[in-house]
């Protein structure tokens, strides 16, 4: 399929936006409405990288879109547009690419905002793909990493690991062959379709000190906070929520606790917030329907301290993926 094709035909039915100019142009035009302000993110995602070579292409534009609007979430954005770039292996087949329209089109659909433009490339390397996306905030209320002080609870939304768990599932399914096949679809679907919680991050707007999302694992996620903060953290294990799939696969001795807080994938929100909007929190937590648990809280000193239900503290192996690692 040429470019001038997948852009008249199928992509521009997604260019909703009157600043995406019905991709006739070289470049989208927008202005942030009054009294906002815009937030820019971008993540990318690559074959026998971030997804397997042979995973769905409609889940693939998915997590794409996703995993962005993650980012927004965690800054208490609403998304306004996305801005992609396509890298097709020359071999790739017109129904393939049709698959991952569809998917970014469903999604699209769910979440909002629309396509402002892009690229397109044949070559002859991997599948890959790179979505920046464009949220807004009310002027002056975009929640940060560098806000925690000495004092304020740690708090995450949802449950962690299950995305590692997903991911350990795909790669060695014959280890999990004692969970149910609802459990084992579960896990799967937590490391191909994260949610984003945007609802939650815009919420938290005002109440949360510092915010981020957890891409690279809980641990190692707390300490880029901590270390934006300038401040210090205390992790209490056995306050981290775990699903009952996770409980289930902890029993087995098939994962660790420490494997399930370095893991990545999880997307979702780590914030801090004063110990005095606990009231807020909870109703925020009740309109949103998302958990949430207080895992810690920040300390003056620098550096994450993980303690265990003894109070011993807990020494990992590695607190999660660092991209460019080995």
């Amino acid at each position: 399929m040429d470019e001038t094709s997948l852009i008249r035909d199928y992509l521009r039915p997604l260019a909703t936006h009157p600043g995406a100019l019905s991709l006739k142009d070289d470049a989208a035009l927008l202005s942030p409405a009054q009294g906002k302000d815009w937030v820019l993110t971008q993540d990318s995602l690559s074959a026998g990288v971030h997804f397997f070579p042979d995973d769905p292409l409609d889940s693939v534009a998915k997590k794409l879109l996703r995993v962005n609007l993650s980012d927004l979430a965690a800054k208490g954005a609403t998304p306004v547009g996305y801005l992609l770039s396509c890298f097709w292996p020359h071999a790739t087949h017109k129904k393939d690419i049709l698959k991952f329209i569809q998917g970014l089109k469903a999604d699209i659909h769910i979440f909002g905002g629309a396509l402002l433009g892009g690229d397109t490339v044949y070559h002859d390397g991997p599948l890959a793909f790179t979505l920046t996306a464009i949220g807004e905030v009310p002027g002056g209320t975009m929640l940060t990493r560098s806000g925690a002080r000495a004092g304020d609870a740690i708090y995450v939304s949802g449950t962690i690991g299950d995305a590692y768990l997903g991911l350990s599932l795909r790669r060695h399914p014959e280890t999990y062959r004692f969970l149910k096949k609802a459990a084992r679809d579960r896990l799967l679907q937590c490391y191909h379709l994260p949610q984003p919680q945007l609802l939650l991050g815009a919420a938290l707007r005002g109440v949360a000190s510092a915010s981020m999302d957890i891409s690279d694992g809980l641990a190692l996620d707390l300490s880029r906070l901590i270390e934006a903060s300038g401040a210090g953290a205390m992790l209490y294990l056995e306050k981290v929520p775990f699903s009952a799939e996770a409980l289930t696969c902890l029993e087995h001795k098939s994962v660790s606790a420490h494997d399930l807080i370095s893991g990545g994938d999880d997307y979702r929100l780590l914030f801090t917030a004063p110990n005095d909007k606990n009231e807020e929190l909870l109703a925020i937590s009740c309109n949103t329907n998302v958990s949430l648990a207080r895992i810690g809280e920040i300390t003056t000193g620098g550096g994450l301290h993980i303690l265990d239900k003894n109070g011993k503290e807990v020494r990992l192996k590695k607190q999660g993926f660092v991209h460019g690692g080995k």
